[in-house]
């Protein structure tokens, strides 16, 4: 290790594919706790159910196929994050923003959503049933107003 090399990472995980071309993979842990900044950051698939994210910076976030089942999600900032599939039943958006978030077939059954703004988000195939949109700020998303009364 030179001198200039970055301090050992707590649990850092090293994988080399194979002798001929090894690739080098560095991970930090994935740190998740109530205002953890987590944009940009790849969540594709992981199993998050009922974590309390209340006010994390999930912009540019990759959560395809996540499951953020029963999630707090109240405050959370989402600007083009990705939650194509996720699984967001039961889960709490309270006073969320998420402007060109895509939820392109995204499980919303019972999600509350509060007071949240959608702004330019794409809910094609989402499904929405039972979701609750009371005071909702809503702008040109897509998918939205055939699927569930705001109430």
């Amino acid at each position: 290790m030179t001198s200039n090399a970055r301090p050992a990472l707590k649990q850092t995980l090293l994988t080399i594919q194979s002798k001929r071309d090894p690739i080098l993979t560095i991970a930090e842990p994935l740190n998740i706790f109530p205002g953890a900044d987590l944009s940009g950051r790849n969540l594709r698939g992981l199993d998050l159910r009922g974590l309390d994210m209340s006010g994390c910076d999930l912009s540019g976030a990759d959560l395809t196929d996540t499951n953020l089942e029963g999630a707090d999600l109240s405050g959370a900032q989402m600007w083009s994050t990705n939650l194509r599939g996720a699984n967001l039943s039961f889960a709490t958006l309270h006073a969320a923003t998420l402007w060109l978030a895509d939820l392109t077939g995204a499980n919303m059954r019972h999600c509350n959503l509060w007071k949240s703004s959608l702004f330019f988000c794409d809910l094609s195939a989402a499904n929405t049933a039972h979701a609750q949109f009371r005071g909702c700020r809503i702008l040109s998303s897509i998918g939205l107003m055939d699927k569930a009364p705001l109430d």
